[in-house]
């Protein structure tokens, strides 16, 4: 193994891989974790012995809770330094479709009770993931094998 893992604990019975994840007291994923997890899987496809690779937690009856929310607050205050201009930008350089359903679930989800908005938010989703742009990153990502520095395409259409 070529990284020593700090978030996950890792065993390995023939073509089987179990990383289990713990980062006590809460199990919160951050950032660091996600990337952990990248390198493993990133060696996960290197070695050719392994066949299977299974994501579970450490700790009985836990798994990931949610994302560490402090993270979200550092994003939000920078955001808030951010010039109109700045946000317009970066929210330009994302692809249509996600930011067509960014705006639908604040617009509509603001005026929905909890369970509604939930059902809206899964019912963006999967519209996303049935549209042309990923169905092309999804064959991209199945055709580039072990080669994951392809250079990905720039996405542009609105629905499948």
């Amino acid at each position: 193994m070529g990284i020593e893992p700090r978030f996950y604990q890792v065993e390995k019975d023939g073509p089987v891989i179990v990383w289990k994840f713990s980062n006590p007291p809460r199990n919160l994923a951050t950032i660091e974790t996600g990337e952990e997890l990248v390198q493993l899987v990133e060696e996960f496809d290197k070695d050719p012995e392994l066949r299977v690779g299974i994501v579970t937690s450490a700790t009985p009856g836990m798994f990931i809770q949610h994302f560490d929310v402090s993270l979200i607050v550092d994003w939000a205050e920078a955001m808030n330094k951010a010039s109109e201009e700045e946000i317009a930008q970066q929210l330009a350089a994302k692809p249509p479709l996600a930011v067509e359903n960014i705006k639908k679930a604040i617009y509509q989800g603001s005026h929905m009770t909890l369970q509604d908005g939930l059902i809206l938010e899964r019912e963006l989703f999967f519209e996303a993931m049935r549209s042309h742009d990923a169905i092309q990153i999804m064959r991209l990502y199945v055709a580039a094998g072990q080669d994951r520095e392809k250079e990905m395409p720039d996405f542009k259409t609105k629905k499948a």
